[in-house]
């Protein structure tokens, strides 16, 4: 998921899921992949593993030129682009890894 630390709809869906399926006995890892706050919102559970793929709790680094500029014509390139209603929606993806189920 992309920030497992926030707050919302989806973020609560995945906490109670992983805490659920944990109680149930599997073996369940949440993968963050931010993380900008000390502790999560939710509770999670001593059984669920909680891993984050780049901590940004110091600040975001500021972009290179390069990034800036591969940004710039990236976007250049996409303004015209027609995309499905559900990409333009902002869809957010969650992952549940399950081990021996």
């Amino acid at each position: 998921m992309l920030h497992a630390y926030g707050m919302g709809g989806t973020i609560r869906t995945v906490v109670n899921q992983a805490n659920a399926m944990a109680q149930a006995g599997h073996d369940v890892e949440i993968v963050s992949v931010v993380r900008r706050r000390n502790k999560p919102q939710f509770a999670i559970s001593r059984d669920v593993r909680l891993s984050v793929l780049v901590d940004q709790r110091q600040g975001r680094q500021p972009d290179s030129l390069a990034r800036r500029a591969w940004r710039r014509i990236g976007r250049r390139t996409r303004a015209g682009a027609r995309l499905p209603a559900r990409a333009r929606r902002g869809t957010t993806v969650a992952l549940l890894r399950l081990e021996g189920a």
